[in-house]
């Protein structure tokens, strides 16, 4: 279980320099998944009992979507570009099957879903410590460094904060819940110092939903959205203020996602049934881009456009079930009196972090975000 959890750990580290910086093609992170595809297979067999992986309704839609990924692939893929699109989704299948392997118990799940607030919490450590190196308050540096991409880490930590938020009021021993507390600020700070567009807007979803779902709302509501604009008021680089008051890379930003938007749309309106196929977009992009555009290509920058244009309309009607799905079964479980305040905080924590998620994804593609995909296997 050990493996699980440093797996867990190590996905919001993009370029680590030991984890996934060294060892060529195949890095220390894939080994690390080999080898926790080896514990599941053996923990299944020991255990001679096998996991019902498709009881909920979000498993089997998330099947139908992956088989539509995969046909779509083997359909186009003589136009696919020099990396795999594949490779991912199969990734997500890999890390699915070893958590609803192994996450057979509460005091199991319990330990996921630690080491997920952790996880981000440790990333957060790395990209407060980057922009603090970088003088980000005065250059506006976004410590991306060892996360990646700001808006991407972004969907990372709303993942995370409505877990790291409601975890400490069920969880034992107090170390746990001060872990999340820590985690939850220093998550808060890293997608704030991120200054991700996306992320603010899918965090402002994430704080009013906690508040509707939580007592004395409107206090809670109040007080919340103070900390989060004050935040973005305060910092001279926050998100708000690149909404506000954009600089010449924010304005060339949105012109960028314009045009893949469009391209996006032009994709789904010449293919709506097949899509152009997985991975297809950045090298058709310019083929479908509006007239004048002379930038150069991009991803759609749009989860929803994105997975329309490269699988049709028919994929993107199976993953918004996945969604719709996912949120639903954790609504059924949170209204389940008899099920442990574990579980029933859990499915409103994870709740809210499909919104913020959902709203975020609408500016980058992250259709087969690794943190997205983590909670709604959590959720499973």
């Amino acid at each position: 279980m050990a493996l699980v959890l440093l797996l867990i750990g190590i996905l919001p580290l993009k370029q680590h320099p030991v984890w996934t910086e060294s060892g060529g093609d195949f890095t220390a992170t894939k080994y690390l998944g080999i080898l926790c595809v080896v514990y599941g297979i053996c923990y299944v067999v020991a255990n001679r009992r096998i996991p019902r992986y498709f009881e909920s309704t979000p498993a089997r839609w998330y099947v139908v979507f992956f088989s539509l990924v995969l046909t779509s692939y083997l359909c186009t893929r003589d136009m696919t570009p020099a990396f795999n699109p594949i490779l991912g989704p199969v990734s997500l299948l890999v890390l699915g099957f070893v958590l609803l392997s192994v996450a057979d118990s509460v005091r199991r799940l319990r330990l996921v879903l630690l080491t997920t607030v952790a996880s981000v919490g440790w990333a957060s450590l790395y990209v407060i410590r980057e922009w603090e190196k970088s003088l980000g308050w005065a250059t506006g540096a976004r410590g991306e460094w060892v996360v990646g991409d700001s808006n991407h880490f972004a969907v990372s930590v709303l993942c995370v904060i409505p877990l790291a938020w409601y975890l400490p009021q069920v969880l034992q021993p107090t170390w746990q819940k001060w872990l999340c507390r820590i985690a939850a600020v220093l998550a808060f700070g890293a997608v704030v110092i991120g200054a991700s567009r996306g992320g603010l807007l899918g965090l402002l979803a994430v704080t009013l939903f906690l508040a509707a779902r939580s007592a004395k709302r409107v206090r809670k509501l109040v007080g919340l959205l103070v900390l989060v604009v004050g935040f973005n008021v305060i910092y001279p680089y926050s998100p708000l203020q690149r909404l506000l008051k954009p600089d010449e890379g924010a304005r060339e930003s949105e012109l960028a996602h314009r045009a893949s938007w469009i391209a996006g749309l032009n994709m789904i309106r010449a293919h709506p049934l097949t899509g152009v196929g997985p991975g297809v977009f950045r090298s058709q992009m310019l083929k479908y881009a509006p007239a004048g555009y002379d930038g150069p290509p991009f991803m759609a920058h749009n989860a929803y456009i994105s997975v329309a244009a490269e699988m049709g309309i028919p994929g993107l009607a199976v993953f918004l079930l996945v969604l719709a799905s996912t949120f639903s079964s954790l609504e059924r479980v949170r209204r389940m009196n008899s099920a442990p305040r574990l579980i029933t905080h859990a499915a409103v924590a994870l709740q809210a972090g499909l919104l913020g998620s959902s709203v975020s994804i609408g500016f980058i593609s992250g259709e087969h975000h690794e943190f997205m995909w983590l909670i709604i296997f959590e959720s499973m």
